[in-house]
């Protein structure tokens, strides 16, 4: 219903010349409505703050079938579209959704450009995965990391264990299914209860943001940052978000190019997987903040991601 009365102020004011930019717009405008009723002032209607992460959810289920491009009359949106939007005006305000929507707005919805990449819904097989994301992630941080810290980056090595964590640092006694270990430099993944499940529950990119997050952390430790609380939290998936986006550009496309509906990908496995204690460090950190951070390190660059840049 807020969407649609967002409709109705943009109906005073004008609608733009682009769907999708008026139904993200509409998004938006629901998110102000949503922050003045979790801030109590509604009086027959209430939402805790836990709550939003099921609002999400909820936009994502309202996105357009994957593969639906940006310019197609009648777009809404992707879902990572649809949850920026939203998130806009709950974090800024009515005069967000004024001032944010214009030509150059980022929509992330587009259609296939090759058949059997949309006869798989988008996915690589999950035996390829692996090698696209450990030849991109080392791309990603030797284009920034060495003028940041003055000293190149040292790429983590990555490896998998199957339901038992190496005891290697913490991820044994807090029985993680990943993690970055300082002792041997290694960021380790579970397979079998993370990676494989993540990959048929969500689709490939899932992998991706898994493995991006710990190796996150490895670029912190290198950097002389915190690795286990909120801050690291939001900082690593912040750099997930600017890593997808370096995709989004085709920066990596002598490895792999992204397909439609990876970035939103990222977005279900932070709203799921993601707010496990195995998978992020427990520091209470919400699915909603979690979005945010990645959408802030997406749209903004290494700038939102707390290192100093």
């Amino acid at each position: 219903m807020a969407h649609e009365f967002g409709h109705a102020m943009q109906a005073r004011f004008g609608f733009s010349e682009v769907t999708i930019r008026d139904e993200t717009q509409a998004d938006c405008f629901a998110g102000p409505f949503t922050r003045w009723v979790a801030d109590g002032n509604a009086e027959h209607v209430s939402l805790r703050v836990p709550e939003l992460d099921d609002v999400l959810v909820g936009f994502l289920e309202l996105r357009d079938p994957v593969g639906t491009d940006e310019d197609v009359e009648g777009a809404h949106g992707s879902g990572f579209d649809r949850v920026s939007g939203f998130h806009s005006g709950y974090t800024g305000g009515v005069g967000t959704c004024r001032d944010e929507f214009g030509p150059d707005r980022v929509f992330t919805a587009r259609e296939f450009d090759d058949r059997l990449d949309e006869a798989n819904e988008g996915n690589a097989p999950y035996e390829d995965i692996g090698t696209l994301v450990a030849d991109s992630l080392p791309l990603f941080y030797d284009s920034w990391f060495p003028q940041v810290a003055g000293t190149a980056f040292e790429a983590p090595a990555i490896a998998g264990f199957d339901g038992t964590a190496p005891d290697c640092g913490d991820m044994r006694a807090e029985d993680l299914d990943l993690g970055y270990c300082a002792a041997d430099g290694t960021v380790y993944v579970d397979e079998t209860d993370l990676l494989q499940p993540a990959y048929s529950d969500v689709g490939d990119f899932a992998v991706a943001t898994a493995v991006s997050l710990p190796y996150a952390e490895a670029a912190r430790d290198q950097l002389g940052l915190s690795t286990d609380d909120s801050a690291a939290t939001v900082s690593t998936v912040c750099l997930t978000g600017w890593y997808t986006a370096r995709f989004v550009d085709g920066d990596f496309e002598e490895v792999t190019e992204l397909s439609p509906g990876d970035v939103d990908e990222a977005i279900v496995f932070l709203l799921t997987y993601g707010r496990s204690g195995s998978v992020l460090a427990d520091v209470g950190t919400r699915g909603f903040e979690l979005v945010g951070a990645f959408r802030d390190g997406f749209l903004e660059g290494g700038t939102a991601c707390d290192l100093g840049i």
